[in-house]
């Protein structure tokens, strides 16, 4: 019987292929072998052999208390949470955490289910405040909703929903929102680079204009910001925080424009609008027809549109056929991974009803990537959007609102930060 014992393969299978490199070392030679690797930021690191393919990083989570005081929702109020520069490393995503209770004595009903409609914007803010990285109306975060597919609607509704049928008298809630597509998931931007503190801006509507219950209606009890950080090795992150206070660095992403105009429609009838605020380089936006001064559940649904084009300043159709039926959003929508009939959803007039016009062929993969991998187009504030009204629309003052995506940057200059638009 052999006593011979094979190291290299005893090494494999119980502690894995890469710790084979610790054994059958020549007796002259150190047990654990270094290889010199240059990271991508210039740093020369003396890197165990073990090692050289795995990444020095890990997960970690920050929580942000509010910098103010927790406002009444009986009127427009806001919150501002703050993030000490230097507080964080590279960022991978942000959360807002929104505590509620109903201290009323009936069900409190928010419209629209999600917690979005509660909120009237976002911004997020450099500089200590002074500069606007990105902002998100409530028109954007409901437009948000539309790129769901039916597995990620069913996870922000765990995420982000209050029951259909009300919050009880007495009982409390907590809901958590992520910021869609924000410059931090697409552009994992390292925050101990930056000189000035970021802040988060949450402003919120009056609680009239939300609730379908009032006065019955929720008190805000807190308000926080979470933040999921790539923990780097003490060396790269010294190199990376280094790198961003001498050196000038841009971060792509997708931004979120509107643009409203206010028209007086009637039925059966044709429109012509230029879309004089779409510039740069835009993937795709969304038509809300509401009516002026919309509130309550007029937030979260949108008049239909019979039919579409959307053409360039010499009259070009950009979208193929030069007149649509609104059904073609369907099979848009399906391409795009999106949700675009759930029977039986509290949201489904929100999805029907709001008019969806991709530019690019993969505008979900554009954002997600913070890329232009998916198309785009050059837009010069000259396209016109040409629709017909149904039958069955009431005449009256409406505002159309477009929402769309717009690919932007931001400029870290030695640790200042800029905004840059396509």
């Amino acid at each position: 019987m052999s006593h011979n014992i094979d190291l290299q393969q005893l090494a494999v299978s119980t502690r894995g292929r890469s710790a084979s490199v610790h054994i059958l070392q020549p007796p002259q030679r150190k047990v654990y072998p270094f290889q010199k690797t240059t990271s991508a930021d210039g740093l020369t690191l003396n890197t165990p052999l073990s090692q050289v393919a795995t990444n020095h990083g890990m997960i970690s989570h920050f929580r942000f208390a509010p910098s103010t005081a927790m406002p009444s929702l009986a009127s427009q109020s806001q919150v501002d949470v703050r993030i000490p520069a230097g507080s964080v490393s590279t960022v991978r995503d942000i959360y807002l955490e929104i505590d509620l209770k109903n201290n009323s004595l009936n069900p409190a009903l928010l419209a629209g289910e999600y917690i979005h409609n509660l909120i009237d914007r976002i911004d997020l803010l450099a500089e200590s405040g002074s500069v606007i990285v990105q902002r998100w109306t409530n028109s954007a975060l409901q437009s948000s909703v539309l790129y769901d597919s039916y597995s990620s609607n069913n996870h922000r509704l765990q995420m982000s929903a209050l029951d259909p049928l009300g919050v009880a008298s007495g009982a409390s809630v907590k809901t958590y929102l992520k910021l869609p597509w924000s410059v931090f998931n697409t552009g994992h931007v390292n925050l101990q680079g930056f000189k000035s503190d970021v802040f988060v801006r949450v402003v919120f509507r009056p609680d009239s204009d939300c609730f379908t219950s009032y006065p019955d209606v929720l008190s805000l009890t807190n308000v926080q910001v979470h933040v999921e950080s790539i923990n780097w090795s003490s060396p790269i992150t010294r190199a990376l925080t280094d790198r961003a206070r001498r050196t000038v660095q841009h971060f792509k992403f997708w931004s979120w424009n509107e643009m409203k105009e206010i028209v007086n429609l009637s039925a059966s009838s044709s429109y012509d609008i230029r879309l004089s605020s779409m510039l740069g380089l835009v993937s795709g936006f969304f038509v809300w027809i509401r009516p002026n001064g919309h509130n309550l559940l007029n937030t979260v649904t949108s008049e239909q549109i019979e039919t579409f084009q959307l053409n360039d300043s010499s009259g070009k159709s950009l979208v193929g056929s030069s007149t649509f039926d609104r059904d073609i959003m369907r099979v848009h929508k399906d391409q795009n991974d999106m949700l675009f009939d759930l029977q039986n959803a509290t949201n489904k007039n929100l999805v029907d009803n709001v008019l969806y016009v991709p530019i690019s062929f993969h505008d979900k993969k554009n954002l997600d990537s913070a890329s232009l991998i998916g198309g785009y187009y050059p837009a010069d504030g000259h396209l016109r959007f040409q629709f017909t009204t149904p039958s069955t629309l009431v005449p009256g003052n409406f505002e159309i609102t477009f929402v769309y995506s717009r690919m932007d940057y931001i400029t870290s200059d030695a640790g200042s930060v800029s905004v840059h638009s396509s």
